[in-house]
């Protein structure tokens, strides 16, 4: 009798963790939402990505590129789904200070006006990848550092969107690309979306036709 005591306990104590982790696991948002991206690189990327990563499809990189993004919002709850839409080259988006360097919120509003000029929907995200630093006001400072990213902040599934993100070809690191659609979402300028966060992007997510 003891030795079956024993053995229910041992059970027990077997299940608790996983009934912990079941009861704290986090409401899911953003099921049945979908966000149609583009990614986009210039011809200064090509060259960096035929310097580093020449052994790869750079549509298939930039495609594997999304899919840890999503990994990465699936795994805080957030199960919005990334679809790529197209993978383009084109150097008519990015726009660029005299010193050559890139001028961040310029950039994204002339890539709105691009993306609703060719009748982008609502739930379209441009993302163009560069691999310099992005320069723009931070705040109400001028970042004389640069940024890894900048977005057009809560516009998602209002208007068409815009991110430009810093990645070195051949690192497969999402994180840029996942702090600027965050931020079209309506999250602050972060990668680990606190309940904040994912109050206001389940508020951005409501405005979504869902499918």
């Amino acid at each position: 009798m003891r030795t079956l005591c024993a053995i229910a306990f041992l059970a027990l104590l077997q299940y608790m963790p996983f009934a912990d982790t079941e009861a704290d696991e986090p409401p899911k948002i953003g099921e049945g939402v979908i966000a149609n991206l583009s990614l986009i690189f210039d011809d200064s990327y090509s060259r960096r990505f035929k310097e580093k990563a020449s052994e790869k499809n750079i549509t298939k990189y930039f495609m594997d590129l999304v899919d840890k993004a999503a990994e990465y919002f699936h795994n805080k709850s957030i199960m919005v789904n990334f679809t790529v839409h197209t993978v383009k080259y084109r150097n008519d988006l990015l726009v660029l200070y005299d010193n050559g360097s890139i001028n961040g919120m310029q950039t994204l509003e002339h890539m709105t006006q691009v993306a609703r000029s060719e009748g982008a929907p609502n739930n379209s995200i441009f993302c163009h990848a560069v691999a310099k630093k992005i320069y723009a006001e931070n705040g109400e400072e001028f970042n004389k550092y640069g940024l890894s990213d900048v977005a057009t902040n809560s516009t998602f599934c209002q208007s068409p969107s815009a991110v430009v993100f810093l990645e070195f070809p051949g690192q497969y690191n999402p994180r840029s690309l996942v702090r600027g659609l965050g931020r079209t979402m309506g999250a602050h300028d972060r990668v680990w979306f606190d309940d904040e966060d994912k109050k206001a992007m389940k508020q951005i997510f409501e405005k979504c036709t869902k499918e």
